[in-house]
């Protein structure tokens, strides 16, 4: 199933509880949290991912990232009329250009992580997303969240074939933005094949590590799970600008979201590691005080979770 045919399923179940005109649908990297896949239909355009960036960055607005994977509620709704919406961004500057009136946002949340978020609108005119509406969307933040890791699942995981120098993309401080030739390359390998390739659509997948670098003022990195295998986009800073690259995520890069997305435990994390360094299951028992036969177990258990038929496979698609 395509990103895109994922989406509108999506969309298609919230609207059997909450009808919406438009919806927004974002994986997030589960350990850095930085956005690493992204699906829309008649929702914000391209040119506002940047604004919707700092708007979160920021933190200030209403029903932000933060505040829905707080300890409070899952879901937040913008364009109700209340009091505390007069001075929002977001609907007053964002949804407006783009013609919509009312916004409800939902935290992908299952086992304490978050996954992702679902955004839907109403255009303006049409009635705004109802307390009720945001009771519907809440109890859907789970489930979703399950659906999303196994659309990412889904396909065993397999090592980079495409091969391409390492893209490069310098975003300095007014947001200017410098890509290399290969840079330009990657990005455009994220698109869907019918999307447009002018530069808002192009960039949209640079601001979410562009600002949660800006927002430690460090390092910021997400894993990708693209067609062709896992990629690493990694923002550093350099003097007043930050560098971003583009490539093949290294095994040690992606093994900490690889192993969440895959739901393996601590233990079989270790076993895996063991097997990276290539000692054999005997050996592996040894090193962890284990016996062979649950050492063989944890070993059937990964393979089974992540879609491999053994060994070879497994370590190919954690070699870049």
């Amino acid at each position: 199933m395509s990103l895109a045919a994922f989406g509108s399923a999506v969309s298609g179940t919230a609207g059997r509880t909450v009808p919406h005109d438009g919806y927004q649908l974002r994986a997030l990297d589960p350990i850095t949290g930085v956005g690493c896949l992204a699906v829309t239909e008649n929702a914000y355009r391209s040119s506002a991912a940047r604004r919707l960036e700092i708007n979160d960055a920021g933190g200030r607005d209403l029903h932000s990232l933060a505040a829905l994977t707080g300890a409070g509620r899952r879901v937040g709704v913008l364009g109700t009329g209340a009091r505390a919406e007069h001075h929002s961004e977001r609907l007053h500057d964002l949804m407006a250009a783009d013609g919509f009136g009312s916004e409800l946002r939902v935290a992908l949340v299952h086992a304490g992580i978050t996954w992702g978020t679902l955004t839907l609108l109403r255009e303006r005119g049409s009635r705004p997303f109802s307390p009720a509406d945001a009771d519907r969307a809440e109890r859907l933040s789970a489930p979703l969240a399950v659906a999303l890791k196994n659309f990412v699942t889904s396909r065993p995981p397999r090592p980079f074939t495409h091969r391409c120098a390492p893209g490069v993309v310098v975003v300095e401080a007014d947001d200017g933005v410098r890509p290399t030739a290969a840079g330009r390359a990657w990005l455009a390998r994220l698109l869907p094949p019918s999307a447009a390739t002018d530069d808002d659509t192009l960039f949209a997948n640079l601001w979410s590590v562009v600002y949660a670098a800006r927002r430690t003022g460090g390092e910021a990195l997400t894993r990708i799970p693209a067609g062709g295998g896992w990629l690493a986009m990694h923002a550093q800073p350099l003097d007043a600008a930050l560098v971003v690259t583009i490539q093949p995520a290294a095994a040690d890069q992606l093994l900490p979201a690889f192993a969440a997305w895959h739901d393996l435990t601590a233990r079989e994390r270790t076993v895996l590691d063991q097997v990276r360094a290539g000692r054999a299951a005997k050996q592996i028992a040894t090193g962890l005080r284990l016996s062979p036969y649950t050492v063989n177990d944890h070993l059937k258990a990964i393979y089974r979770k992540t879609g491999v038929s053994g060994r070879a496979e497994l370590l190919a698609a954690l070699t870049c």
